[in-house]
């Protein structure tokens, strides 16, 4: 029966993991779209100003993938530790 459990858990956060990958992407991909974008039709000031929030987007993006991993990691972790009973 725990067996079974921990495959169910050890699953659910695979899946968990998949769904914060696939949106991960999402959100790059729409920041390098347009920023390719942005790149490509706007000139001087206005290209540098939107530049510049791409690149502070893909920043926090980042940021927040690296917050996710560690929370992940943290889940994994849990899991590993036998329990006090």
């Amino acid at each position: 029966m725990e067996m079974n459990e921990a495959a169910a858990e050890q699953a659910a956060l695979e899946a968990k993991r998949e769904q914060y990958r696939q949106a991960y992407r999402a959100v790059r991909e729409f920041i390098d779209t347009e920023a390719g974008n942005r790149a490509k039709w706007l000139k001087g000031h206005r290209r540098s100003e939107a530049l510049g929030e791409a690149n502070a987007a893909m920043a926090a993006l980042r940021v927040l993938g690296v917050a996710i991993g560690e929370v992940l990691e943290a889940d994994q972790a849990d899991m590993e530790q036998p329990g006090l009973f």
